[in-house]
């Protein structure tokens, strides 16, 4: 076998411990959140909770499918060969059978694959279409305004079967082996990796953009070839432009003074967003961008990589394994979840607080007029009163309210100020559910007109839920 510089990359031992270390990265993580997701901490999430849940489960099924398929991908000056490192799995006839044609694993194993690789583009395209909706509700007219769970459901089930059927289906046909991509194999390939792709016992997938005229032997555009590997374009780049304009979207919403937000929920929706960001930045660097360049390189330099096509797809495995820390880590009920359930340590603060910054969300005293509370003194929840772990990045404080530990009501109430006319009992129940478990919502009205006040309150099973809030 011919080596190259970095063939320590792609060879074992290197290889094989990289791929076990980063699926078994990617198993534990992944199933910490999926743990989380499903504990009571998570069931006022509403369905973000089941988003979250299934790119877990893409993550885990991509990491398994990197250790088992072990792919191999060399780069042509026309495309690439995809295959596994360890093939040759024959499901039917024998070698010494002259009248049985031998069939492979090993193609339909590159199609399983690819199938559940891309599947997480998809989910990802999710996420960033439910922040949307969730932050544009009430204020953007669509066909969609009144649909619930079942139809969001069946949207979303159905736009998967066609997506997944698509890349497959364009794969199956266009990229399959044939006795052509057979006979025009790479000499270097059997040199490198120590397999023949030219033996009928060996599967793969291949895309060769560009091949021999059979007359004069020159390199012409091969148009099968050319038209699949613009639908796989047209579906990867279908999903990224869903992302980008959701987060334009987003964005603009968020920002626009226009919006009817009060100053916490912009600030709130606004710290979602740039999580979600940077969630997206990790599939960004290791996805999108090496799978880029495996697909688009050669077609418009016609120029062979040759090995160095496995450095750049080894790199996706790292995606999946630490996608689920960032998820722990940005969202502050999980990072709270975790802390308490490894028992991990944190610092108290309880020195000068933060500077204040809101007044909209405060613990409602009780409605005894010109009476002094009895017991505990009521809380401002803001972030004034309030430190939380992790701001920024950093791990700064818990602080818990002041007040006894039987949790009075006044403790868990949050007033809610700065609300539109339309604005119902339903619409801020279904918003703050992500933030804890709901005892009681109420929007104050004029007993006269039945017009809202501007304001409400929100009470929450625990007074712990409110520092999800602020």
């Amino acid at each position: 076998m011919t080596s190259t510089a970095y063939a320590w990359f792609y060879e074992d031992p290197f290889h094989s411990v990289f791929l076990a270390t980063t699926t078994t990265i990617s198993i534990l993580s992944n199933g910490l959140l999926l743990y989380i997701i499903f504990s009571p901490v998570s069931t006022s999430m509403g369905a973000y909770r089941y988003l979250l849940a299934a790119f877990s489960i893409c993550d885990i099924i991509t990491s398994c499918g990197h250790a088992a398929f072990q792919p191999s991908m060399h780069m042509t000056s026309s495309g690439f060969y995809f295959f596994p490192r360890h093939g040759k799995m024959v499901i039917a006839g024998a070698p010494n059978q002259l009248l049985v044609v031998p069939e492979s694993y090993d193609t339909t194993f590159a199609l399983i694959f690819i199938a559940t690789y891309y599947q997480t583009f998809l989910v990802l395209a999710y996420h960033y279409v439910y922040r949307y909706k969730t932050v544009s509700r009430g204020m953007i007219a669509s066909f969609t305004l009144n649909w619930k769970r079942k139809e969001w459901g069946t949207l979303l089930v159905l736009v998967y079967i066609l997506y997944t059927a698509g890349f497959v289906g364009t794969c199956g046909i266009a990229f399959t082996p044939s006795a052509e991509t057979r006979a025009l194999v790479p000499p270097e390939l059997e040199a490198i990796y120590g397999i023949d792709l030219r033996d009928l016992l060996r599967g793969f997938t291949v895309i060769a953009v560009r091949r021999p005229d059979p007359l004069t032997g020159e390199m012409v555009w091969h148009a099968p070839s050319v038209l699949g590997l613009l639908m796989l374009l047209g579906m990867f780049g279908g999903t990224a432009s869903v992302i980008l304009y959701c987060i334009w979207q987003t964005n603009s919403i968020i920002r626009s003074s226009k919006t009817h937000l009060t100053t916490v929920t912009r600030k709130l929706q606004m710290d979602l967003f740039k999580a979600l960001l940077i969630q997206t930045s990790i599939p960004l660097f290791f996805s999108y961008l090496p799978l880029a360049t495996v697909l688009v390189f050669p077609a418009i330099t016609g120029i062979s990589l040759g090995a160095f096509g496995n450095v750049l797809f080894s790199t996706t495995s790292i995606f999946p394994s630490i996608d689920a820390f960032f998820v722990l880590f940005f969202i502050s009920r999980f990072r709270i979840a975790v802390i308490r359930l490894f028992h991990l340590p944190f610092k108290v603060h309880t020195g000068q607080s933060i500077e204040a910054t809101s007044t909209v969300a405060t613990a409602a005293a009780p409605a005894a007029s010109g009476a002094a509370p009895a017991g505990p003194t009521p809380v401002v929840v803001s972030i004034s009163s309030i430190e939380f772990a992790f701001r920024a990045g950093i791990m700064i404080v818990l602080q818990d309210f002041a007040g006894s530990d039987g949790e009075p009501e006044h403790a868990r109430k949050l007033f809610i100020g700065g609300l539109t006319p339309n604005t119902t009992e339903e619409m801020m129940r279904e918003f703050y559910a992500k933030f804890g478990d709901i005892v009681d919502v109420v929007v104050m009205r004029d007993p006269t007109t039945k017009r809202t006040r501007g304001f409400g309150f929100v009470t929450y099973a625990a007074k712990t839920m409110v520092l999800m809030v602020v």
